[in-house]
């Protein structure tokens, strides 16, 4: 097809009768414009296609239309092996086809309530966006879209690009105004609504300002890439703002079902599960009740997500006249987590006006932003008759916590015997052949078929412990066209009792299945079920039920897991590993890292001396944690690899128990690895709490060769209680931060309190007092911890002169030495010249990965490590040209952006790697630009986790490092000029800090110091990178104290932990002269 015919045809599909709105599609389906496309990849003639799309509800799409499908599908790597051509259905031959649906064979669902009128909702990304026909400056187009409480739209990933790639073709325009610009000359491209620059559709060639004044970016309709142009010139325009976070979250498009309820009482007929908005019962009516005698009732619900709580809708008893007049709301972020409460602005807790009636709903805003919580508590204050209420809470599915993983086939991997099914056509053609990945082999076929064509036949996995469902993929029979076109997802926890998936609440979900044998199709979960079985019963199919299938989601913990030895969050140094025996100094424990590369002589894994049953390595965690699971890879680049395993563990390093995971009383042996390069997790039925983890290889492939990590829960979800311990008025058991007469104390509270407080141990007395300490029991156990707490009745909160007494899960990190520490990481400057490629390994043998830069506070924080070295430096952001995306070589989700201008040049040859700017310019100061990952050189800047250590004992040493005052207010993101200890009070020629001290540089503005006859003191210009200004004393700025300490975790409200010293900020103005 020719460029001017394809133009023309791209005109003449704009300009065809077309509604406002886009449509929202099924989830296999594709929205581009107004219609929903679907591809096949089955080779099937004209007349087949035809009939394949038919029974899809769809029709075929003709030529004309294809190329422009296909380049919006592109642009949203629906595929990427296939050319226009392939597209094109022809009368003879055979070939892969497009599925076109349109609106009214779906109904029009572009309108929602999360979006007004006039707006269009996207929902992977949760923005609502809206298409500006008035033709504008690019200027006036973003105040068009600031009026209406959005910006011009930034494109962020390939679902904002293919969103709205469909979205303006409900135009008549060929350009529209996106909100990237470089307007201010002094910095790269950015996004004006603050999103990070990380992801490029920019046409061939682009950009290359042609004509000196192309500053911002334009969409251009005709092959759907960017262009830069003028900003004056006038054009229609795209804007987006974030979506409404308003839904019902209890019993609406999200759910949950009855076991997340929880009361503290209730009355026969008035069980927690009646107490859904709106509900209606026999025998009792629709309604919570709590006892009468329940002084402190509080009804809770159990979210398996992390929500953003909008507001509470109450109502009272749907047949007596009982209700809540007044409550209260708190809520936990983590299921472990410390208990908040919703209050005011001054902080005090807010009394919400509930029900006058039974019958009126009343809706009370907790917080205009939300409220993140996994769980939420409703606190009855004051009641009509009993406590009686039906309850909705509205918000949305927030976009923190943790990711999902297949939990079938992935590293979670289910044994073939957990995979069963209704039936199978023959033992070629079992479940545990329905992996998502697997082909034919030899006579095993490439999928599950059930034995007979009927609806209701179904196929299940059952998981070792609970899991948290988040989505699922379906694929036909690989080499047969056999598939399922439609089913339904049922959960249970015990194989027996059965729910079948909801959405909206009260609505059995119909999935829409495959229409091909090969194409994957995937559904989210708006409301993530938790559950031990997942059953995927089948509804209707094309000509055989056959499948290929994975479940994602997460493991189901209480506490926040991440990996213990080393994870992103938390890494161990090589003296906490060891090992019965090595091999050599080259394949010793500390080369058992998981995922650890081998490199020249040293290996990728653990390896013994001697090859029998007695092996083990253990990591000694410093603490104890609570256990949950391992993780475990063979030795890479071999063969080598453990196919079983048992784990054991300590408190003291001394004493070793065998875990058993089972009923029977013997330790449990677990299947471990079926090569040397693919991990295997295991979470345990029952955890463990230990200092020390041991795993033991038990039977290998060729030599025992061991990668390895510890899944567990630091902090909070690692405490446990130790007991009933005396106490004495006169000189406490434990003395410090104390709390007394807390009004609704609860073991949890105070746990969190002294954890917060930097203290390993909490105790909770007399009902509502709390003390915290670094040690226990110097007056022994005793009995007597028997008081309700204050807060909830159901707990025992000490006694009279005793304590309960609870480990919090505090440990004491710090940074290695030559490390510098900033919040809870810590980073090392190496001014050696390398390639990135080279400083990542270098970074890599440490623990380490090249600095992550995700924040206004990291920025100013490693800008300044490149003025201390004077060096330009590698950061870890990387280019991924497959997918047009910066990434972070640590994982982590891409937040923060601060390209120099004119970057990022993607068109340098080999620039994918970004480095920071020193410069003495002030234009490109700490700015980010491309380079080649392997033939530019530059020095570096490391980043770990901080690590686990015994408590401080040592006085700090004196002194400061330089970035303490650029740190501390980054850290809280501040501006302005702040005093600093520097001043020519005794010397007029030389600056010096109070205690006589000259600092090892200087950072000052361009035109200081100034001169003066009188005396001057330095101020931080936090507007200007941190530089240096000087200014009579007599000026009013805001401050910055410093205190040394020892216990540097230990914090009061205002302060800052740097090295060895905290730092507050006080946000008010003064002299100089009275620092």
């Amino acid at each position: 097809m020719s460029t001017m015919l394809l133009v023309a045809l791209l005109i003449a599909f704009a300009g065809c009768p077309s509604s406002s709105l886009t449509a929202q599609c099924p989830a296999e389906w594709t929205s581009i414009g107004d219609n929903c496309y679907q591809f096949s990849e089955n080779d099937l003639t004209s007349e087949e296609a035809r009939e394949a799309c038919k029974k899809t509800g769809g029709d075929l799409v003709a030529a004309e239309e294809a190329s422009h499908v296909l380049n919006a599908m592109l642009k949203m790597d629906i595929r990427q092996d296939f050319v226009a051509g392939k597209l094109t259905p022809e009368e003879h031959g055979k070939h892969p086809h497009l599925c076109k649906l349109r609106p009214d064979a779906i109904g029009n669902k572009a309108i929602d309530e999360r979006c007004e009128e006039g707006w269009h909702f996207e929902r992977t990304g949760r923005n609502c966006y809206a298409i500006n026909e008035n033709a504008l400056s690019w200027e006036a187009a973003r105040d068009r879209c600031l009026a209406i409480d959005g910006d011009l739209a930034s494109v962020t990933g390939s679902g904002d690009q293919a969103f709205i790639t469909g979205l303006v073709n409900s135009s008549t325009s060929m350009s529209f105004w996106i909100g990237g610009n470089s307007i201010d000359q002094k910095s790269g491209w950015e996004w004006c609504d603050g999103s990070p620059f990380t992801y490029f559709n920019w046409d061939y060639g682009r950009p290359d300002n042609s004509t000196g004044k192309e500053w911002c970016i334009e969409l251009n309709r005709i092959n759907d890439t960017w262009h830069e142009n003028d900003c004056l010139e006038q054009q229609v325009s795209i804007c987006k703002k974030p979506a409404l976070c308003h839904e019902g979250l209890i019993s609406g498009e999200h759910y949950i079902a009855d076991w997340a309820f929880y009361s503290t009482s209730a009355k026969e007929g008035g069980e927690v599960n009646r107490s859904r908005l709106n509900s209606t019962f026999d025998n009792g009516g629709g309604g919570w009740t709590a006892k009468d005698d329940d002084f402190n009732p509080f009804i809770s619900f159990t979210f398996n997500a992390v929500m953003n709580v909008t507001s509470v809708i109450t109502q009272g008893h749907e047949i007596r006249d009982e209700w809540v007049i007044n409550y209260m709301v708190s809520y936990r972020l983590e299921y472990d987590g410390a208990i908040e409460w919703v209050t005011d602005d001054e902080g005090e807790i807010i009394e919400f006006e509930g029900n006058t009636d039974k019958d009126g709903e009343v809706e009370n805003t907790l917080s205009e932003k939300g409220i993140l919580a996994r769980v939420i508590r409703i606190h009855v204050m004051e009641r009509h008759g009993s406590a009686s209420m039906r309850v909705e809470l509205i918000g949305c599915l927030s976009d923190i916590g943790p990711g999902t993983e297949a939990l079938i086939s992935g590293d979670i991997r289910v044994p073939d015997e957990k995979m069963t099914a209704s039936s199978q056509y023959n033992t070629t053609w079992g479940p545990e052949r329905a992996r998502i990945n697997t082909v034919r082999e030899g006579s095993f076929y490439g999928g599950w078929r059930a034995a007979e064509a009927a609806s209701d036949e179904w196929i299940q996995v059952e998981f070792d412990v609970p899991m948290i469902v988040q989505a699922v993929r379906t694929r036909g029979i690989h080499y047969y066209t056999y598939w399922v076109e439609s089913y339904e997802l049922h959960f249970s926890d015990d194989g027996v009792n059965w729910d079948a998936y909801q959405e909206p609440y009260g609505t059995t979900k119909i999935f829409v299945g495959n229409s091909d044998n090969e194409t994957p199709v995937e559904h989210f979960l708006h409301g993530p079920k938790r559950a031990m079985f997942v059953r995927l019963v089948v509804q209707t199919w094309y000509r055989y039920i056959a499948l290929r299938f994975e479940v994602y989601g997460r493991h189901y913990s209480q506490c926040s897991e991440m990996e213990l030895i080393s994870g992103s969050d938390r890494y161990l140094t090589d003296e906490h590993l060891s090992a019965s025996s090595e091999l050599d100094e080259n394949h010793g424990a500390d080369r058992s890292r998981l995922n650890q590369s081998a490199s020249g002589v040293l290996s990728g894994g653990w390896v013994p001396r001697y090859m029998d049953d007695q092996q083990w390595i253990q990591v000694d965690l410093s603490y104890n944690f609570s256990v949950k699971g391992v993780a475990i890879q063979g030795q890479d680049q071999t063969g080598n690899f453990t196919t079983a395993f048992y784990v054991s563990y300590s408190d003291d390093l001394e004493t070793w128990t065998g875990h058993n995971d089972t009923d029977e009383n013997f330790t449990t042996t677990f299947q471990g690895n079926l090569n040397s390069s693919h991990v295997r997790k295991i979470y345990f039925k029952e955890g463990f709490s230990a200092r020390g983890v041991r795993l033991h290889p038990v039977a290998w492939n060729s030599t025992i060769g061991v990668r390895w990590d510890v899944i567990g829960c630091p902090g909070l979800g690692s405490s446990k209680d130790l007991g009933c311990f005396a106490d004495d008025e006169e000189n406490r058991d434990l003395q410090e931060a104390v709390l007394t007469d807390v009004p609704r104390m609860t073991r949890d509270y105070c746990k969190a309190h002294c954890f917060n407080q930097g203290y390993p141990y909490a105790g909770v007395q007399y009902s509502s007092h709390c003390y915290c300490g670094e040690s226990y029991g110097k007056y022994g156990p005793t009995i007597g911890c028997n008081f309700p707490c204050n807060g909830d009745v159901s707990q025992r909160c000490g006694g009279y002169r005793a304590n309960g007494i609870m480990s919090t899960g505090f440990e004491y990190t710090s940074c290695p030495d030559h490390w510098t520490v900033m919040g809870d990481k810590c980073y090392r400057v190496f001014t050696d010249q390398k390639s990135w490629k080279e400083s990542q390994e270098d970074c890599v043998k440490l623990g380490a990965k090249l600095a992550t830069v995700n924040s206004i506070e990291e920025q100013n924080f490693v800008n300044h490590q490149s003025l201390v070295c004077k060096r330009d430096m590698w950061i870890g952001l990387i280019y991924r040209r497959n997918n047009s995306v910066f990434e972070w070589t640590n994982g982590e989700r891409v937040l923060y952006t601060n390209w120099a201008p004119g970057e990022p040049d993607l068109k340098k040859e080999d620039g994918n790697c970004v480095q920071i700017h020193y410069r003495a310019d002030n234009d490109t100061l700490g700015k980010w630009d491309v380079n080649s990952c392997e033939n530019e050189q530059s020095s570096s800047i490391c980043q770990l986790p901080m690590q686990t250590s015994d408590a401080p004992t040592d006085s700090p040493d004196e002194g400061c490092p330089m970035s303490f005052i650029v740190y501390s207010l980054g850290e809280r993101g501040d501006t302005g000029y702040f005093w600093t200890d520097l001043s020519n009070l005794d010397d007029e020629e030389t600056f010096k800090f109070s205690n006589g001290e000259i600092p090892e540089d200087y950072f000052w503005a361009e035109d200081h110091p100034s001169s003066s006859d009188d005396p001057s003191f330095v101020v931080m210009n936090a507007n200007d990178h941190g530089h240096w200004e000087n200014y009579p004393g007599d000026e009013e700025h805001f401050f910055i104290c410093e205190l040394q300490r020892l216990d540097a975790e230990r914090l009061t409200q205002n302060e800052t932990f740097f090295g060895a010293s905290d730092y507050a900020i006080f946000e008010e103005s003064n002299t100089g002269i009275v620092r």
